[in-house]
């Protein structure tokens, strides 16, 4: 369908839809035999998109820790869990995290105007606007990337997507020289892999990395979750073996149709790639198999061709030659998914009657300011979704801060004491004025 601009409006479709449904019936170990009547349900089916949930929203459609679970228990909104899990003790607030990243920038007319309660969302974020009153735009979040040599990386794409979730540090040169582009791994773990392990208890994946890139390898370090010094945290890319890394040890015949609903996705397929990847999250939040994800799509300079969305060339190449309308369709799609995937969460409820998505921060960034502009790194991309209250939403807040304090307030919201986190010249440090709630530290 096109519209009074000129350009094809995609028509999305949720083949992957997956519907979850738990049982509110207290902790026990999902899919086991012995638990009976008392095993939390997880039934996946394809879900018609024109059909909305209580929001009005349609339900949606390699990493740290690659041992299959062996046993998950029913979630539960509070953060306790049953002595199967060995997971975290029982708090307030969020207890899980999900972050979306998309590569080189945004627009900001596409995004949103207005600021403080006074904002309407652009193109872009408008699907997530049955939850604007539990939504937190951040502007002011810059990205800084401190090379160890003092080599200035900051026109640098892969400096950029490196530093965003570690806080800034950087390691090693690809080319050993200074050079006008030099492109670096990071020099630490990055933010999902550290909360991961302060979140998971002994028998979950401490976090996963699903990933949507182009088949089409690339030789730089172009990635922003990391293990540690100069080791890429590659994302798992293929749907069928990411549902028996996550789902293997599971008897579930709920997650049948799952499986057959991953399964047989093309590589060049990324819409398709996309929509499988939300459905394992939302499943994998469902049957608390983690409680950390990571969804990436494409890498720091993108080079997805979109085709389905009406897009001939590689992304980065329509990003840099082409007006915003061209890559509006790709932002809204984005942001349909995102959305969708919120909405699924927001269906499902927990052990304690909650839904999950009462104990999930769902945040949206990308590692570049405003297209085309985007290499200034100013006001980079901070959308965060948060229903329970614990950070300050129906807002756009305007702050003076980095990328480590943003990492040092979403383990601040989910009850993790950061410490030394980053470059130390960036001091990473909670942004009070976003959380409404503070001082939740978890104990030790």
């Amino acid at each position: 369908m096109r519209d009074e601009g000129g350009y094809d409006r995609c028509v999305v479709r949720w083949p992957l839809t997956v519907s979850l449904v738990v049982a509110a019936c207290g902790p026990s170990v999902a899919g086991s035999p012995e638990a009976g009547s008392s095993t939390g349900e997880v039934s996946t089916s394809m879900v018609d998109p024109s059909e909305p949930t209580a929001s009005g929203v349609p339900p949606a459609e390699d990493t740290t820790g690659t041992t299959a679970p062996t046993s998950t228990s029913v979630v539960d909104d509070t953060g306790s869990d049953s002595e199967t899990t060995g997971g975290p003790p029982t708090r307030e607030g969020p207890s899980r995290i999900l972050v979306f990243y998309t590569p080189h920038g945004f627009y900001q007319d596409q995004a949103w105007s207005g600021t403080g309660q006074s904002f309407v969302l652009g193109s872009m974020l408008e699907p997530l606007e049955p939850w604007s009153d539990h939504l937190l735009i951040v502007e002011g979040i810059s990205s800084h990337a401190v090379d160890p040599e003092g080599i200035d990386v900051m026109d640098n794409h892969s400096t950029a997507s490196a530093g965003l979730l570690t806080g800034g540090l950087l390691g090693t040169g690809v080319n050993g020289e200074a050079t006008d582009f030099n492109p670096h791994y990071a020099g630490g773990p990055s933010l999902d892999v550290v909360l991961g392990e302060a979140l998971a208890g002994e028998t979950l994946l401490s976090s996963v990395h699903l990933g949507v890139r182009d088949p089409s390898p690339t030789s730089l370090p172009l990635g922003v979750s990391y293990l540690g010094l100069d080791q890429p945290n590659p994302p798992w890319l293929d749907p069928s073996t990411t549902f028996e890394l996550m789902f293997g040890g599971l008897e579930d015949p709920a997650l049948d149709s799952l499986h057959d609903a991953v399964a047989g996705i093309a590589a060049d397929d990324p819409v398709g790639l996309l929509d499988a990847q939300l459905a394992l999250a939302a499943a994998a939040f469902g049957h608390d198999v983690t409680r950390v994800q990571l969804v990436t799509v494409d890498v720091g300079i993108p080079s997805i061709r979109w085709t389905e969305l009406g897009l001939r060339l590689p992304f980065h190449e329509v990003l840099v030659s082409e007006p915003s309308l061209q890559a509006e369709p790709v932002y809204v799609r984005w942001g349909q998914s995102l959305a969708a995937l919120v909405g699924q969460l927001e269906a499902t409820p927990s052990a304690s009657g909650a839904s999950l998505l009462d104990s999930t921060l769902v945040v949206w960034l990308s590692e570049l300011g405003s297209v085309p502009a985007a290499h200034s790194r100013n006001a980079v991309l901070v959308v965060v979704v948060d229903v329970s209250g614990t950070m300050t939403t129906g807002r756009v807040a305007e702050v003076d801060a980095d990328q480590a304090d943003l990492a040092a307030t979403l383990a601040a919201a989910l009850g993790v004491e950061l410490g030394a986190f980053g470059h130390p010249s960036l001091g990473a440090a909670p942004i009070a004025e976003l959380l409404e709630v503070s001082g939740r530290h978890r104990s030790e």
